[in-house]
C-alpha cells in the first residue's frame, strides 16, 4: 500500500506479488522462518510451481523473481544472510507460439459483433493505435486528445517510474480518427473520460465472445495480439 501511496508501483504490480506471496506461503507455510529456507527449497519450489502448479513456464518465473525480490528485501533488512532464491530464473521468455497477428479483415469482422460503441471503439484503438488493455485506458480522457494535431497523449501506468514519467503522445491514426469523433459527439456535456464503463472493469470475455460470434476462433491473450 505505501508503494502504490507512493506512486512508484502500479497496482496491478502489488496485485502479482500479492499472488505472489500466496504461491510462496501455500508452499512453505506460515510458520516456515525465513532464515531456514535454504537454495535446495528455492529449487524444489520452482519445480512444485511448474508440477504441481502447474505454471506456465513464464509464470513460475515470475513468482520466482518476486520470491527473489521480496528475499533481497529481507537481506537488506538483515533478516537473512543471504538470498536462497538468488540462483532461481527469473526472467520472462517472449512466447512466440501465443502470438498473433490480427489483420485488419479481421477486426473488420469483430467490430459488428462488440456490444456497445464504447467497446468498439476500445478494439479499434488497441489496434491501431497499440494501447495496453486495460492498464492504459483507464486514465484516458478526453482532454489527452489533440485534434487539431491529430494525436494523444497517453500515460501507462506500467512504465511511470522509468524516464520519461510512462508518457507518450500517439498519432490519432486515420482508422481511428471518424470512431474516435463519433465517440466524443456521443459522449455527454462535460464527461471527462473516454471509457468510463471500461476503465473500472477488468473484465475482457466479451472481445473473446465477439471474436467467435463473428466465425473466428478466440485467440490467445487477445489484447496483446
Amino acid at each position: 500500500a505505501q508503494r502504490t501511496a507512493g506512486g512508484d508501483v502500479a497496482i496491478g504490480t502489488v496485485r502479482t506479488w500479492r499472488d505472489s506471496q500466496a504461491a510462496l506461503v501455500e508452499y512453505f507455510g506460515t510458520d516456515k522462518p525465513l532464515h531456514e529456507i535454504t537454495t535446495a527449497d528455492a529449487d524444489k519450489l520452482a519445480a512444485w510451481l511448474r508440477t504441481e502448479k502447474k505454471l506456465a513456464e513464464n509464470s513460475a518465473r515470475l513468482r520466482a523473481r518476486h520470491g527473489k525480490q521480496f528475499m533481497a528485501k529481507a537481506l537488506e533488512y538483515g533478516i537473512i544472510d543471504k538470498n536462497p532464491f538468488a540462483k532461481l530464473a527469473g526472467a520472462i521468455r517472449p512466447n512466440r507460439e501465443r502470438q498473433v497477428f490480427v489483420g485488419r479483415d479481421v477486426i473488420e469482422r469483430v467490430l459488428p459483433e462488440c456490444p456497445s460503441d464504447e467497446q468498439r471503439l476500445l478494439v479499434i484503438m488497441g489496434r491501431y493505435m497499440g494501447l495496453r488493455v486495460p492498464s492504459e485506458i483507464r486514465a484516458m480522457r478526453w482532454t489527452d486528445v489533440n485534434w487539431a494535431n491529430w494525436t494523444m497523449t497517453i500515460r501507462a501506468s506500467k512504465t511511470a517510474r522509468h524516464k520519461g514519467g510512462g508518457v507518450r503522445v500517439c498519432p490519432i491514426f486515420p482508422e481511428v480518427q471518424r470512431a474516435l469523433l463519433e465517440a466524443s459527439e456521443a459522449a455527454p456535456d462535460g464527461a471527462e473520460y473516454i471509457f468510463p464503463t471500461l476503465r473500472q472493469s477488468t473484465e475482457s470475455k466479451w472481445f473473446s465472445r465477439a471474436i467467435a460470434r463473428a466465425g473466428l476462433t478466440p485467440w490467445e491473450k487477445p489484447w496483446n495480439s
